[in-house]
């Protein structure tokens, strides 16, 4: 590798870096502690899969194959392997990619699981709590438009605001998936007893975001009382 092309590594490893350090919202006053949660979670993982897609980019960049599995590839990885790690999410596609990690990464992977457990179940509770709450203001909401106590449009601002819970509740469900999923093949490909563990918690955390957000989804979608929207005679 030339002096340019390791410098241009350093650039795009520098780059991946700092998309993280400016990607978190800052904290909104006007949402309760569980949607800010959510939301932060959100752009967290979406900033996750910006700076995977960034390296995976960059190392092209460098004419480095990825797909290969080469023992070159496998240094590359090694010498990265915190910032991959951070950046994809220590993201395992099949059993056969589980079966040739190193004993080293496998470890560090399920280490990563572990704290991933903790935050699923965290976020399923904000989902859950974000959703109890949602539904019963969305009554008072409802009570007050129909006695035209608001605005449809003050109402209509509150129902963007859950649909934008429900996006972060759906993309927080999306990431806790995909790291099932990677513990799974963890699981399969290496006879893994915790990362088996760890894919079934994290499916049941997943299972009760995907509730919650359906839910939301279902009351948001429910049309206000007919009194809010007087025919004419």
């Amino acid at each position: 590798m030339n002096y340019y092309l390791g410098k241009l590594s350093l650039t795009t490893i520098a780059g991946c870096m700092l998309l993280s350090a400016c990607a978190a919202p800052a904290y909104d006053s006007s949402l309760s502690p569980e949607e800010n949660q959510l939301r932060q979670r959100q752009a967290q993982f979406n900033t996750t899969v910006g700076e995977g897609a960034a390296l995976v980019g960059g190392l092209a960049a460098l004419g480095v194959g990825l797909a290969t599995h080469s023992a070159a590839n496998a240094a590359i990885a090694g010498a990265g392997g915190a910032l991959l790690g951070g950046a994809i999410g220590y993201a395992v596609a099949s059993r056969t990619q589980a079966q040739q990690m190193s004993e080293d990464g496998a470890n560090k992977a399920i280490a990563h699981y572990r704290e991933e457990v903790v935050k699923a179940q965290q976020d399923a509770t904000a989902a859950e709590q974000t959703t109890a709450k949602a539904q019963q203001d969305l009554v008072v909401l409802r009570q007050k438009l129909a006695a035209n106590q608001i605005s449809a449009a003050d109402y209509q601002a509150k129902i963007a605001n859950y649909r934008r819970d429900i996006a972060a509740m759906q993309a927080v469900q999306a990431h806790y998936a995909q790291t099932a999923a990677s513990a799974e093949n963890i699981a399969s490909g290496r006879k893994n007893v915790e990362a088996g563990t760890i894919s079934t918690t994290l499916k049941t955390q997943e299972v009760r975001i995907t509730r919650a957000a359906n839910e939301l989804t279902a009351d948001v979608g429910a049309m206000p009382t007919a009194s809010a929207s007087p025919t004419v005679s």
